[in-house]
């Protein structure tokens, strides 16, 4: 009986991890990295030409963040301490290319001291979730 108990009680925290979202190894939950790709992303991308990843535009007041179902962008004003978790809310159909983001800065400046300080943020953010960040030229 306590052979049976313990079988449907391991199969019961699999079931959770599975709706919880993906867990690694020691039920730990899997980053941003590790879930893009284990979700096989560039199954969303049809046409490479086509394909586009989250773009994220620093600004002084927080970010823009610019996501793509196919070619349809969708943007979104994040401020500054929600952006982790607006990146970790974003459905895996918006990584195409796996965890790469773009990040840029916008050029109309007016504290550039608070823009710096946004745009490393997110760089570091973004790291830290391991994703590879490629940074583009100002706005």
């Amino acid at each position: 009986m306590n052979a049976r108990r313990s079988f449907q009680s391991g199969r019961l925290a699999v079931a959770l991890c599975v709706i919880a979202g993906s867990c690694g190894t020691h039920g730990t939950p899997l980053n941003l990295h590790d879930r893009i790709v284990a979700a096989r992303t560039s199954q969303y991308c049809r046409a490479r030409a086509a394909c586009y990843n989250p773009i994220v535009l620093a600004l002084e007041t927080g970010y823009d963040v610019t996501t793509f179902v196919g070619s349809e962008p969708n943007r979104a004003s994040v401020l500054p301490a929600e952006l982790a978790k607006y990146l970790e809310s974003l459905p895996m159909q918006v990584w195409p290319l796996g965890p790469m983001i773009e990040l840029t800065q916008t050029d109309v400046v007016t504290d550039a001291l608070t823009l710096h300080r946004n745009f490393s943020s997110a760089e570091r953010v973004c790291r830290s979730m391991g994703l590879e960040v490629r940074v583009l030229p100002g706005g």
